[in-house]
């Protein structure tokens, strides 16, 4: 994590767009995540928030707007000014909504200009104790012996937890009954109470959890028997995270650049590359 916000921070401080000679930031700014408190994206922008208030000497404000897979939040942002003082931390849901939510009210190619890639993130798959299975291929049989029986949880209807989970089954010809959540945080909750059995966390929401429920340390995926299933084995599932401001927002990545567009500062610092959550 540490080494995820060294690579971040240059890259965040591209996102200035200012008259020439003002300075950046004069007042606190907004960091919006479409998601409810203690999941990772949650965990991610408090991350960067504290880190930034420290750097800029401004605080940096996160706001959960959590709701329509983070559609709530990001209409939000693309109705703030293009200042640079409201920001999302986009989601994969992000790229997913417009062809789940065709009467979105924003284009997110248009509305939106995009800052930086922040981070990348394995998808895994978190399975109750009482759930008889050792591996993957174990759950998928077990799955297949009891067609809608295995109850999964999501952190709401068209986020990546579900597509993870619809995924699963189109790729396995498994059934499983799928329970959405008001985020991941409920929906691990949910799972770790036995309300549910199974379901598909990003790497940091899956640790955090767990550790803060006292589980064990998980193995690899090669343990847990991952290669079993090679149609799985073909679709590398991640989530990611990204800083988005609205269309219009000047970038000052390097003196004098006053370019507005939609589609991403050009002047991109190298060191500003993701890192692996």
């Amino acid at each position: 994590m540490k080494q995820l916000l060294r690579a971040l921070l240059p890259a965040l401080l591209l996102i200035a767009s200012l008259p020439a000679g003002a300075q950046y930031p004069a007042r606190p700014v907004r960091l919006l995540v479409g998601f409810a408190p203690g999941g990772g994206v949650d965990i991610l922008a408090r991350q960067l928030a504290q880190k930034l208030t420290e750097r800029w000497g401004k605080p940096v404000v996160v706001e959960n707007r959590s709701g329509a897979a983070g559609n709530i939040a990001t209409g939000i942002v693309a109705k703030s000014a293009p200042d640079g003082y409201t920001l999302l931390l986009a989601f994969s849901s992000h790229a997913s909504n417009p062809a789940l939510y065709p009467d979105l009210p924003f284009d997110i190619r248009k509305d939106f200009t995009a800052v930086t890639l922040v981070a990348t993130a394995p998808v895994t798959v978190a399975v109750h104790p009482s759930v008889p299975v050792a591996n993957l291929a174990e759950l998928i049989a077990h799955a297949h012996s009891h067609p809608g029986a295995v109850r999964f949880a999501s952190s709401g209807v068209g986020t990546p937890v579900h597509l993870a989970g619809e995924l699963m089954m189109q790729l396995t010809g498994i059934r499983m009954t799928h329970v959405p959540y008001k985020g991941i945080a409920p929906a691990m909750a949910a799972m770790l109470g036995a309300e549910t059995e199974v379901t598909f966390p990003a790497v940091l929401s899956a640790c955090s959890t767990s550790r803060a429920a006292g589980s064990r340390r998980s193995p690899s995926p090669a343990a847990i028997g991952f290669p079993a299933c090679r149609r799985c084995r073909r679709q590398r599932r991640q989530d990611w995270q990204g800083s988005r401001s609205t269309t219009g927002t000047r970038c000052s990545a390097r003196p004098g650049c006053r370019r507005r567009s939609s589609s991403g500062c050009s002047a991109r610092s190298r060191r500003s590359s993701p890192r692996r959550s």
